[in-house]
């Protein structure tokens, strides 16, 4: 059984969430942290953030997979959307 760390490229149209889910679903996580980086070093997020966080909640919550956190890292610099209460 996989375990571990997977690293998943989305698509940022996300057309398909099969790409985040499957690789959860086939290590029977239990739960999971999504991060992304802002290569120019503002961890502000966007409108495709929020939305992204939003649709990729949505559908862990269906699937029953407890997403931890979304991070988003720049430089030194961390946003948290848990610590925001973006994930209740």
């Amino acid at each position: 059984m996989p375990h571990g760390i997977q690293y998943v490229i989305v698509r940022p149209d996300l057309e398909s969430l099969l790409e985040v889910f499957k690789p959860l679903i086939l290590m029977n996580a239990a739960g999971w942290i999504c991060a992304h980086n802002h290569p120019s070093g503002d961890v502000t997020p966007s409108q495709e953030d929020r939305v992204l966080t939003k649709r990729l909640r949505e559908a862990g919550q269906l699937l029953g997979l407890n997403r931890l956190d979304h991070l988003i890292l720049a430089d030194e610099n961390i946003y948290s959307f848990a610590d925001q209460g973006w994930l209740v």
